[in-house]
């Protein structure tokens, strides 16, 4: 039998990879659609311009909240990958939401995109690389992590 030492490698299961390469995939639809805000709002007003400004304006701001869940989902992608198990509950918390809805509006394509993501999420919150517990130790190489505070 051979020793196993102290540090042992956890790798990302595979769920983990797939529920990164779906974010990635929804961060891909998002990206397009702030896009066709940004560029549709600029050729309506162009093309009426008395009528559309109010308009524009709209598709102006709904691409800047798009943006901002670019940059979000873009910190939870990071997170997936990187073991960090608040973004499996993140995803697992709205997937569940979105099952419920799809159930409610018999919509199949939903229940069973919903379903799968939530058994991905469920089975990385099960997983040891999303559960690994960092201890930081002070050491003297480190005088900010030191406990004499000099």
């Amino acid at each position: 039998m051979q020793n196993q030492t102290a540090e042992q490698t956890i790798s990302r299961p595979w769920q983990g990879t797939v529920l990164a390469a779906l974010n990635i995939l929804g961060l891909v639809l998002i990206v397009i659609v702030a896009g066709i805000f940004f560029l549709g709002s600029s050729v309506f007003y162009s093309a009426f311009p008395d009528a559309s400004a109010l308009i524009s304006t709209f598709g102006i701001f709904l691409g800047v909240l798009l943006i901002a869940e670019i940059a979000f989902s873009v910190l939870v992608i990071r997170a997936i990958i990187n073991g960090k198990k608040w973004a499996i509950n993140f995803i697992f918390f709205f997937a569940i939401i979105a099952l419920i809805k799809g159930a409610i509006e018999l919509n199949i394509a939903i229940i069973i995109l919903q379903g799968a993501l939530t058994w991905l999420s469920w089975v990385c919150k099960k997983h040891p690389f999303y559960n690994q517990v960092v201890v930081i130790i002070p050491t003297a190489t480190n005088p900010s992590m030191s406990s004499t505070g000099h």
